[in-house]
C-alpha cells in the first residue's frame, strides 16, 4: 500500500485501495432507466481459456498458450425487495411473457467524492434467475432479493 503522496498519477486518489462499499448500478434498456441501490454485485469477472499443444518429438513437453476471454460467472445483484421499480417490471415480464429484452447495466465503484474510480458495462445482460430470501418471524431484518443476470461480455469503462 502506498502512502498519499502529491505525485500520485490518479488525481483525486490516495494511492491507497478504494472501499468496496461505495459502488453504484445504473440500467440502460429494456424500458429500465433508473439507478438502483444494492447491497451486493458480484460477478465481475473475466478469465483466459487455454489450449494445451503437445509439442512433437519431445514427450512430455506440453505449451500453454492463451485463447479468448471467457465470462464465467454471472452478474449477481443483492437488494432489499423493492415493490415497485422498472427492474422488477422486466423481470416479471421475463418470467410471465416468456419475454428477453437484454439491457446494459454499468457497475461503478466510487470515491469518497461519490465520483466513479473504476466503471464496468455488462452487456447483452438478461434474467437468468430471481430469488426471494426465506421470511423468517424470528428475525428483524430487510426482505431482500437477489437477481442474477446472465451476460454476453464485459467492457472496462475509462473514467
Amino acid at each position: 500500500i502506498m502512502p498519499p503522496s502529491s505525485n500520485n498519477p490518479m488525481p483525486g486518489t490516495t494511492g491507497y485501495p478504494p472501499v468496496k462499499f461505495k459502488f453504484l448500478v445504473k440500467f440502460s434498456g429494456g424500458g429500465i432507466s433508473e439507478e438502483t441501490e444494492f447491497l451486493e454485485v458480484s460477478g465481475l469477472t473475466q478469465e483466459f481459456g487455454e489450449e494445451t499443444i503437445e509439442e512433437g518429438g519431445v514427450l512430455g513437453l506440453v505449451h500453454k498458450v492463451p485463447t479468448g476471454i471467457k465470462y464465467p460467472a454471472d452478474l449477481t445483484l443483492k437488494r432489499g425487495i423493492l415493490v415497485i421499480s422498472e427492474l422488477r417490471t422486466w423481470l416479471e415480464k421475463a418470467t410471465t411473457e416468456f419475454k428477453f429484452t437484454p439491457i446494459t447495466v454499468n457497475v461503478s465503484l466510487l470515491n469518497q467524492d461519490n465520483k466513479p474510480l473504476m466503471s464496468w458495462t455488462v452487456n447483452n445482460a438478461w434474467p437468468k434467475k430471481w430469488d426471494v430470501e426465506s421470511f423468517n418471524a424470528m428475525d428483524n431484518g430487510l426482505a431482500m432479493e437477489t437477481i442474477v443476470l446472465g451476460y454476453s461480455w464485459i467492457d472496462k469503462v475509462k473514467t
